[in-house]
């Protein structure tokens, strides 16, 4: 085949949206011609949609030396460098084309838009200016120039525009997203409501609009309005992505009925019938309903016979189940892909693990080794070995032989760490601490967690001031660090701030509603004697623990040392109708009732 014709089959291909083929093609047309610009452009594009920046700048910058008549391939160039973010390039790139093409209104709107990245504000406001006197009817234009006053902080000029835009364009959808995205910025929340109301009024058929809304009524904390929003969406169009939303913010809240009756209408559709078995047995894991999503993974593995995931996904249940005979046999009937060798040999090590079946499990090891003559990862898997086995000292012996032969840092490092917790496990902290500083030292990206298993040794030794030291550093480099704040709530209640500990629980339970957190919230405050306040706590995690006996253990507790001993009557005996069998609910009336004199 001649290299036109190849390129004509590689376009063919991206019509359809069949991209392998596609890569194949303009891989044989480099064959035929290895500069052809082309070719080079196309893969280039293509490697930027996969995200592979890397792939495609090495592509792009073979072409930077290479002469096209085609305008169309010097603009995809520049465009393509300045996704890239090579702004220097790309702006040379743009030059080369404005000089054979001055007019153009969208290279020149790209070049102010990198001007902007660039912060050279007068060039892009004169640039982009000049794109608008090309085209004066032309939204983008007038887009960009909101984003540039925007970025020198002219808010009120940047929606000022986009007021502007609307007005005359009501039916747009981009210049209510970007004067959303300005007024988020300023955390003008209520402003974006009223926004989305009047885009919903003018394109009540966007969908886009609703789950936006939906998704600031949810940052606005009104989780009710964001789940009407979702309701209407579905109501609409039976998207997954819709469903899967619905349903995170309902479990959030609990809203278990709400989340039941949202799967049968998921599963009553047929196109999505396979997201909602598979949303269905999530719903069952993280319920410890264990049987429910072993028969939503059973139908899945009817419904779709040659899925993997599917079988493995049951064999885990079958773990959980402690079922573990079944678990290994279902595996033996899974003859596994080449590929996917490793993932099989994965799995079924971890049931033979919790079957405590050792002896299969270092044959399993010996079967790798075979397959790719990788002995510092057997060594490696056999240490794990030593260590599920709770060998902790023989463990530690083995990871000390694989760090003096090992030349691979990334290896090293992670041995060392296991090293680190089989010291924890065996309460020598000051050894774990020692491996993990020197960890510390040589690490970039995993500081945050190092720096918290230094603070949990410190703690385990009761050395408070040195746990919180490093568990700072932890929070400094990750603030989302929910376990780090724990410890640290733990730490403080060593010693004895408990006002503290309080204010780091009260923090977590605004972004996480669960009992352990009211708990822990309601006892610190306890200590200090603000039993009020405590009982506060517990009435609001009584929204969503309603049916947890737990809480109202917790409030007759409470209501004992308020010496209010009717009112702890009462809360304990609706602990006893959730429970009747639990043996503190039992023991907490035998109190109460002792108090009362009956």
């Amino acid at each position: 085949m001649k290299i036109e014709e190849v390129l004509a089959e590689a376009d063919k291909a991206l019509y359809s949206l069949k991209i392998e083929d596609a890569i194949i093609y303009l891989e044989t047309a480099l064959e035929i011609n290895p500069n052809n610009i082309e070719a080079l452009i196309k893969l280039s594009k293509i490697a930027l949609t996969r995200d592979e920046k890397v792939k495609a700048l090495e592509y792009i910058e073979k072409t930077e030396n290479l002469d096209s008549e085609s305008m169309e391939l010097l603009f995809e160039r520049a465009s393509i460098l300045q996704a890239l973010k090579q702004y220097e390039r790309s702006l040379k790139a743009y030059d080369k084309f404005l000089a054979k093409e001055p007019d153009n209104y969208f290279a020149k709107l790209n070049v102010g838009i990198i001007y902007i990245q660039q912060n050279k504000y007068e060039e892009a406001q004169e640039i982009i200016e000049e794109a608008i006197k090309i085209d004066p009817d032309n939204v983008l234009g007038y887009l960009d120039k909101a984003k540039l006053y925007e970025k020198k902080g002219e808010i009120e000029k940047a929606l000022e525009i986009c007021n502007s835009i609307i007005t005359s364009n009501p039916k747009l959808q981009e210049p209510y997203i970007r004067k959303a995205g300005i007024l988020l910025r300023k955390n003008r929340l209520d402003e974006i409501i009223k926004l989305y109301d009047e885009a919903i009024k003018e394109n009540a058929d966007n969908n886009e609009f609703y789950a936006l809304r939906a998704e600031i009524k949810y940052e606005k904390g009104d989780k009710k309005g964001a789940v009407e929003d979702y309701n209407i969406l579905i109501a609409i169009e039976e998207n997954s992505d819709y469903y899967e939303r619905l349903y995170e913010i309902l479990l959030e809240e609990r809203k278990y009925k709400e989340i039941e009756i949202l799967l049968i209408n998921y599963k009553n559709s047929k196109e999505l019938y396979e997201e909602a078995l598979n949303l269905e047995g999530k719903f069952s894991m993280q319920t410890g309903d264990i049987n429910r999503a072993g028969e939503a993974c059973k139908k899945l593995m009817r419904a779709y016979p040659k899925n993997r995931s599917y079988k493995y996904s049951y064999v885990f249940i079958l773990e959980t189940k402690k079922k573990y005979k079944e678990a290994l046999k279902m595996l033996d009937e899974i003859e596994p892909l080449e590929e996917n060798e490793d993932k099989f040999y994965l799995i079924k090590t971890k049931v033979l693990k919790s079957a405590k079946k050792y002896d299969d499990v270092q044959n399993e090891i010996d079967k790798k080794y075979k397959r790719d003559k990788n002995i510092t990862s057997k060594m490696e898997e056999e240490a794990y070995l030593l260590r599920d086995k709770k060998e902790y000292d023989e463990m530690i012996k083995a990871c000390k032989i694989i760090i003096k032969k090992n030349e691979n840092a990334e290896t090293t490092k992670r041995v060392k760490l296991e090293v680190a917790i089989a010291y924890f496990m065996k309460k020598k902290y000051d050894k774990s601490i020692k491996y993990e500083n020197e960890i510390i030292k040589n690490e970039k990206d995993n500081k945050a967690y190092l720096y918290r298993n230094v603070g949990l040794s410190y703690l385990k030794q009761k050395k408070y001031k040195e746990a919180i030291q490093n568990i700072d550093k932890a929070l400094e480099l990750d603030e989302q660090y929910a376990e780090a704040k724990l410890n640290k709530a733990e730490a403080l209640e060593g010693m004895k701030d408990y006002e503290g500990a309080f204010l780091i629980y009260e923090h977590i339970i605004k972004d996480m509603h669960d009992y352990s957190y009211y708990e822990e919230a309601h006892k610190m405050l306890k200590k200090m004697k603000k039993y009020e306040k405590a009982l506060e706590y517990l009435q609001e995690a009584e929204k969503y623990y309603e049916e947890d006996e737990r809480l109202y253990i917790d409030k007759a507790k409470l209501y004992i040392k308020m010496k209010n001993y009717n009112q702890a009557l009462e809360e304990i005996e609706k602990g006893y109708k959730i429970n009747p069998k639990s043996k503190e609910v039992e023991k907490e009336k035998e109190k109460i009732l002792k108090k009362l004199g009956k």
